[in-house]
């Protein structure tokens, strides 16, 4: 039984350790089996880790398993990141590469720039600078670029266009400065001589394109052109313009005047206007002036106007004076005062001094007196008023009675003739109830009852 049991016992142990051996082998094969993977660089390239900023020209092409690489930034970029192999798989620590910056490129006077390449003012971008309106590069270089080191160069100049240098003869004063203009400089110009006047601008600026705005004047002499008359001839030889302190004599063509004028600084001084009319012949009288064709007149001492007044006008019409009235004694009654519903004729010659009228009245009135008498140069009535003199007869009537909503259609009159009619007329919307007239009858009007309804 001992040796049985001592068998088996060895037997045993025998297996554990077969046993053993081949869990060694299996764990050590599976061990294989599940062996960490490298990293490829051609993975961490094709991968959303990479970009352009990254300098992969110090990279292997395999790393291992849980290997941490530093990868360097091209030229003009900074940062710290580090690539991790994880079993075949790139990870990442850092900050990954950015364009260095530049900081602002500079402002330019009288320029401004614009940012033509790049997003930012950072390595690799452009700027370009631009002068404003009326200003001029006079640097070589009109841009800058953003190196590692920074901006290259230096910011670009701008001056102001110059115009030419611009020449006035000597009788020109020139205020401003005509040799070293530039864009916006304005030049102004005026004559030394009063009795010069300027040809061409007053005034020029120094435009954008560095040119001027225009031509530089001259003073030339103050000429006055030839007088345009009316109704008058210039008396010498004909002459387009005349110069300062020239004169010249001219005929009135009707009047038969004579008349002076004076060239002072280009305008003529003493023209006075011919009248189209032959010169005024006014008996005990004389012309105060003319203006065209108006004639102002008055009487001599001992004279009076026939119309009354101290002046009188008269008006050249057809080369004829219109309106000359005739002077007249002061004893002299002179025009005939008009007469209310009548008229005053005369019955002797106007420059007797003891002249009269005869009173004729209106139909329908009659005279208070028969004449009116001329008495120390007035009119005399016998201290009867003008107004009252032909007056209206008793058969006559006054203005006729008014009627609500109705017009009288025949001629209104203060005072009607016996037997005169009048008519009426309803005014729209309303109609004529009875008969539409009235009679003057006897100094009275009919009774009707003359209705607008």
């Amino acid at each position: 039984m001992r040796q049985e049991n001592g068998a088996v016992l060895a037997h045993r142990d025998k297996m554990n350790t077969i046993g053993r051996i081949g869990v060694l082998i299996l764990w050590m094969h599976t061990l294989t089996l599940v062996r960490s993977k490298d990293c490829q660089r051609e993975s961490f390239l094709s991968s959303r880790l990479y970009d352009s900023n990254f300098d992969i020209s110090t990279l292997d092409s395999t790393y291992a398993d849980r290997r941490e690489v530093r990868v360097p930034c091209n030229i003009g970029h900074s940062g710290f990141f580090k690539l991790v192999c994880n079993n075949g798989e790139w990870t990442s620590k850092g900050k990954p590469c950015r364009p260095i910056s530049c900081g602002h490129p500079g402002d330019a006077q009288f320029a401004e720039f614009q940012l033509v390449e790049g997003e930012d003012f950072v390595f690799g971008s452009k700027v370009v600078y631009t002068c404003h309106k009326g200003y001029q590069m006079v640097s070589r270089i009109n841009y800058r670029r953003c190196f590692v080191e920074g901006w290259d160069g230096v910011v670009p100049v701008c001056e102001a266009q110059q115009c030419p240098f611009i020449r006035v003869d000597n009788n020109v004063f020139v205020n401003g400065d005509p040799e070293e203009a530039t864009f916006g400089n304005v030049i102004r110009f005026s004559c030394k001589s009063k009795l010069d006047i300027l040809e061409g601008p007053s005034e020029i600026y120094c435009n954008e394109e560095g040119e001027w705005s225009g031509r530089a004047p001259k003073c030339i002499e103050k000429l006055c052109n030839r007088p345009e008359l009316m109704d008058a001839n210039i008396r010498g030889a004909f002459k387009q313009s005349y110069s300062n302190n020239e004169k010249i004599q001219y005929d009135c063509t009707y009047s038969q005047e004579v008349h002076e004028a004076k060239c002072e600084e280009g305008v003529w001084t003493g023209i006075t206007n011919c009248s189209a009319c032959p010169k005024a012949v006014i008996p005990h009288g004389f012309a105060v002036g003319a203006q065209g064709d108006k004639l102002t007149y008055t009487c001599d001492e001992g004279y009076k106007l026939f119309n009354k007044g101290w002046w009188g006008e008269a008006t050249c019409v057809n080369h004829q004076w219109s309106g000359l009235k005739q002077c007249i004694g002061e004893r002299q009654c002179g025009e005939i005062p008009a007469i209310a519903n009548g008229e005053a004729l005369p019955i002797q010659k106007p420059d007797d001094e003891n002249e009269s009228t005869e009173i004729r009245c209106n139909e329908g009135f009659e005279a208070q007196v028969t004449s009116l008498s001329c008495h120390k140069g007035e009119w005399s009535s016998g201290g009867l008023p003008l107004n009252t003199i032909c007056t209206a007869r008793a058969s006559n009537c006054g203005a006729p009675p008014k009627v609500d909503n109705a017009i009288i259609t025949t001629t209104y009159k203060n005072n009607y003739l016996n037997n005169s009619k009048v008519a009426y007329e309803c005014r729209n919307k309303y109609m004529l109830v009875g008969e539409g007239s009235l009679q003057c009858l006897d100094g009275k009007w009919e009774e009707k009852n003359i209705t607008c309804a």
